[in-house]
Order: C-alpha cells, then structure tokens, then sequence
C-alpha cells in the first residue's frame, strides 16, 4: 500500500500529516503564476484534478519565492462580478472544455479569442488552452454553454481584453485573401479548413475562377462551408453587402462544381492506380458542394 501514499507532487514526499494543498482547478485559478511554475516542474506530467494530487506546503511557499521574489511588491487584486459576461479558467494545465482530459494542449487562436468575447461575450484568456480534438472539430459554441464559465474578472482580465480588442482592430483588414501570402497558415486553416497550399491547389484546377478578386471568392464559398455562418454574418466580416456575397458565393459554387468537382469526385475519369495514388484531403470540400447542388 505505500505506492498509494498521498505525496507532494514536487518533492515527491509523503504529506500525511503535513500542511498541504490539495490541487484543484479553483487553486490553479486563483494562483496562476504559481500554478504555471508548478506546471513546467512537472512538465512532461500532467494533473488529473483527482483529488489525490497535492502540493506541501514548504513547496508551495518556495514556488511563491520563486515567481514573487519580493513579497511586498505581489499587487492586491481585485475581483468584479459581471453576470453579462463571462470567461473560462486561467488554467493552462488542461483543456478549457468541461471534462475533457485529452493530454495535447495548445494556445486558442486569437481570432476564436476575437469572436467569441465580441459575439457571445465569452473571454478566453491567454493561459487558457484547448487539446488537439476540440481544435480541430473547430465547435466553440460547445463553450458558450459550459458549466465551467465563471462571471468574475480582475484587473489583469480588462487589460488582456483590451490588448486584445486593440491588436483586433490594427489587424481589421486580416481576412484579406487577395494577399493570402502574407495571411498567417494558422489562421488560413482556422478560416477555411485548407492551408495556403491546399488553397493554392484548389484555385489552379478550377481555372473558371481566375480573374478579378478569383481568391477571396474562393475564400468566402470555403468559409461558408467551414463555418456554416449566415450570409449577413458572412457579409460583415468580408466588408462587403449581403448581395455581393451572394454572386461570390454563386461564382464559387458554379465554378467548382463544373471543374474541381469532376476531376476528384467519381471513377469514370481516372484508372486504379490513379485511384490508389489520389489524395483525399479534398474529400469534404467535394461533399459539401455537391449538397449546396
């Protein structure tokens, strides 16, 4: 039974009848500096917030020495409830997604960060993190309705969100895909669900597209497909009215239908070896156009 002794996650000792800390995701909240200290000790390990994890208290107090050199300089915070909106755990120890225990972590995209505190009045902060799954299913209204939402905020939480807001707006014209070269490849695959390359690929075999604004046509046809947003949704973050939208949506949708489409979709074209080698990255894009058809 010594193996299932209770012990520090530091110093590895047992804290059976020693001062300690149990962790927990509301310690971890409200101790972040510390619990990101804590965080990369342990690191390639991650916690399980089972109730069996601890912490001693002689290494609690050298992890505060070590973040807060200067006691006497550590700011008192103060905390606002604000039930209008709300955030999610300043936690990067775990996926903010309610019960998720994936292992992968990874930092949120600053446009998801964006659109969610603007459109559903969620902040996500910067330690924050989200596993490989729920990053690539790309479902954050999931987030909007989580139990772990909390309406409290401090200082650090309004300057985050105003460097936040403020680095959106000097970045307003980010979505413009006519000089998707300078476009980050992050956000590329965030928007549309294709790198720059794919995206490349997709323009040179349907040669009907080229012409004036031929990219951001393209653009605007895969993020609908992508994100399933309404047309006037869609119009807003292209700067542009909902019944231009409309022709690019229809320029797109015509043209891959009558050249992307026939060259990846069916077998009448193309031998078994050909079908073999056929890469099928595209597979969804075909799918979904045929069903707008």
């Amino acid at each position: 039974m010594a193996e299932n002794r209770p012990v520090c996650v530091l110093c590895n000792r047992t804290v059976i009848n020693r001062r300690r800390f149990e962790i927990t995701h509301n310690l971890f909240e409200a101790n972040a500096i510390i619990a990101q200290y804590i965080i990369d000790a342990i690191a390639p390990q991650h916690f399980e917030y089972n109730g069996l994890e601890y912490v001693c208290r002689p290494c609690w107090q050298r992890a505060q020495r070590a973040v807060h050199p200067n006691p006497n300089n550590v700011p008192h915070e103060c905390t606002l409830q604000i039930e209008e909106y709300s955030r999610v755990a300043n936690n990067a120890a775990s996926c903010m997604f309610a019960g998720c225990r994936s292992i992968t972590r990874h930092r949120i995209p600053e446009n998801i960060r964006v659109s969610l505190l603007v459109d559903s009045n969620v902040f996500i902060p910067q330690e924050a993190r989200v596993c490989d799954t729920h990053l690539r299913n790309n479902d954050w209204d999931e987030i909007i309705d989580s139990p772990n939402l909390r309406h409290d905020f401090n200082s650090a939480h309004f300057l985050e969100i105003m460097s936040l807001l403020k680095a959106a707006v000097s970045r307003s014209r980010i979505l413009d895909f006519e000089n998707i070269e300078s476009m980050d490849n992050e956000e590329i695959h965030i928007r549309l669900g294709f790198n720059r390359e794919q995206f490349s690929e997709i323009l040179i075999q349907t040669p009907s597209l080229a012409g004036s604004n031929s990219k951001t046509t393209l653009a605007i046809y895969l993020t609908k497909l992508r994100s399933g947003e309404s047309n006037e949704r869609l119009a807003t973050l292209f700067q542009m009215s909902r019944r231009t939208l409309e022709r690019h949506l229809k320029r797109a949708r015509d043209c891959l239908f009558a050249e992307f489409v026939p060259r990846h979709l069916g077998f009448d074209h193309i031998d078994r070896r050909m079908v073999a080698e056929r890469n099928l990255t595209y597979q969804t894009l075909y799918t979904e156009i045929l069903t707008q058809n």
